[in-house]
């Protein structure tokens, strides 16, 4: 890493515990952690919700993944966001980056 390069602050994304979700964050991580390095500044992405561990700790409705869909998935069980009660997501929300 170029010690000159600026950081930006970490970017916090939710997103539901399904492929969907998953490969939204990882392509959105992905497509802007490389055009900052193109620019000599960088940007760490952080994974917030939904979490596998937030899915059994708040009890979630889940359901299997479709049959159908293509995109690779690492859970066994998918769940949606909204499902976090309000407080939850906005505590993750405003809880600081370690």
């Amino acid at each position: 890493m170029n010690s000159n390069r600026t950081l930006a602050a970490p970017r916090r994304n939710p997103g539901d515990g399904d492929p969907s979700g998953e490969h939204l964050f990882s392509a959105l991580a992905g497509d802007v952690v490389a055009f900052t390095e193109a620019e000599g500044t960088g940007v760490e992405f952080e994974r917030v919700a939904l979490t596998p561990e937030q899915i059994v700790i708040d009890r979630l409705p889940t359901a299997p993944p479709k049959a159908t869909g293509r995109r690779s998935f690492s859970g066994a069980a998918t769940a949606q966001a909204e499902a976090l009660p309000p407080g939850v997501l906005a505590a993750v929300r405003n809880s600081s980056s370690s």
